[in-house]
């Protein structure tokens, strides 16, 4: 790797280090900057916000940081997942899980087809780094995941643009994800190789099909 290119990975790996350890509010402050966010519900600006996703590109890969205020009513094991939709529906869209079961977390590559979900062969091919937390009554975690492999095209390629999708749902007491209880996509689709300015930010929207 070049020296260039070594720069940019430390610069990048530090800001998601920094921005998993912060709280809520920490994170949204730097959605603009060093972070390109999808906030919801519209209009929230922190600890009001119920969905917050965030990233940041590097040299062949994108740092991402994702978080979903706990719902009571899914039980004390829960998981957020963020897709890349071709078109904003689930289908066909590589998925990374956040998955809080047991007390600790499992971060993994799943696939959506139809109305299906199934974890990858190698579920974590492709992902450099995670780390999972609950902070501030949110499930968190942040990756870093390679933008493409093509030894494993379901991984699909964040170079280029796709709607953000996102899913909330519980988990079974073998760990496994249940059927999504809110899930939401952007408005429109993100290029995920540049960072939107603040007031840019592309908003979830309520997805009900």
């Amino acid at each position: 790797m070049h020296a260039e290119g070594f720069v940019r990975l430390l610069v990048a790996v530090s800001v998601l280090i920094a921005v998993a350890n912060s709280a809520i509010t920490d994170v949204v402050s730097e959605c603009g900057s060093t972070l390109g966010c999808y906030l919801s519900p519209e209009g929230c600006s922190g600890s009001d916000c119920d969905f917050i996703v965030g990233y940041a590109p590097g040299e062949g890969f994108t740092d991402f940081v994702m978080a979903a205020r706990r719902d009571e009513s899914l039980g004390d094991d829960q998981y957020v997942a963020i897709g890349f939709s071709p078109d904003g529906g689930m289908s066909d869209s590589p998925v990374i899980d956040c998955i809080s079961f047991d007390g600790g977390f499992v971060i993994q590559d799943s696939y959506n087809e139809g109305h299906q979900n199934y974890v990858l062969d190698d579920n974590f091919e492709g992902i450099i780094s995670s780390s999972g937390s609950i902070m501030d009554d949110y499930v968190s975690c942040r990756v870093s995941r390679v933008d493409s492999d093509p030894a494993e095209p379901l991984l699909g390629d964040l170079e280029v643009p796709s709607y953000l999708i996102i899913a909330q749902g519980a988990v079974t007491a073998e760990g496994v994800k249940e059927h999504h209880k809110t899930k939401m996509a952007s408005a429109s689709m993100i290029d995920f190789t540049t960072i939107p300015g603040h007031d840019d930010l592309i908003l979830l929207r309520l997805m009900t099909n």
